[in-house]
């Protein structure tokens, strides 16, 4: 026999917003964030590769981190795509 502690806590529960956006029912709605993130970041590393930034540079580091949030800010979504702009960025100002 269910006590009253037992159906509030039910209700509560049943009063939570879903976990899952409704593009992708089985996702947690987090995920598609830290799928990107996770792009992005790799991106990032491809693009010091590609310029040649190693750890220790830290100042072009920040540069080109800035022009990848930037670009990604203005829409661009395809994490290698912000790469490519940003390298073509940096490339051109010899940052």
């Amino acid at each position: 026999m269910p006590t009253a502690g037992a159906s509030q806590a039910g209700e509560h529960l049943n009063s939570l917003p879903p976990l899952a956006s409704s593009s992708a029912p089985h996702k947690p709605m987090y995920a598609e964030a830290i799928e990107k993130n996770l792009a992005l970041r790799l991106a990032f590393e491809k693009a010091c590769a590609d310029l040649g930034i190693w750890a220790v540079d830290t100042a072009r580091r920040e540069n080109l981190a800035l022009i990848m949030l930037k670009i990604a800010k203005e829409g661009e979504s395809d994490a290698f795509a912000v790469k490519r702009r940003a390298v073509d960025i940096m490339r051109q100002s010899r940052l």
